[in-house]
């Protein structure tokens, strides 16, 4: 039996879902949380320490960093270290070098899968 476009509508499931969403909705209005339940009283507090008393947000005030900041020796630690990347990737990667790495990597492969195929047979025969 075929249902036009218009009475697709009137369909059992159609019509379970619509009452469904209007039996579900009144009760998801009472669930919502105010911003006192979802934030910490410290949060709060940093909020209504940085407004004027008209409300506006009082910018004259440097806000306190959220965590620690990196000092001056990790500061030039960084520097030196991306200093030496650059200039690793400016130079360009040395042929022999990098085969001699790639062969490592396979070898190194290969003993892995020698290795993993007895595990898996050992557990087989078991």
């Amino acid at each position: 039996m075929r249902f036009t476009g218009r009475l697709r509508w009137f369909l059992p499931s159609w019509c379970a879902a619509a009452c469904l969403t209007l039996m579900i909705l009144p009760l998801t209005a009472c669930s919502s949380l105010s911003l006192t339940d979802a934030a910490p009283a410290s949060a709060q507090s940093a909020v209504r320490a940085t407004t004027q008393p008209d409300g506006y947000p009082n910018l004259n005030i440097p806000l306190p960093a959220a965590t620690s900041q990196i000092t001056e020796s990790e500061r030039e630690q960084l520097i030196e270290e991306l200093a030496r990347s650059r200039q690793r990737q400016q130079n360009g990667v040395d042929r022999a070098e990098a085969a001699a790495q790639a062969e490592a990597l396979r070898r190194l492969s290969r003993s892995h899968a020698g290795e993993r195929l007895r595990a898996i047979e050992a557990t087989q025969e078991q």
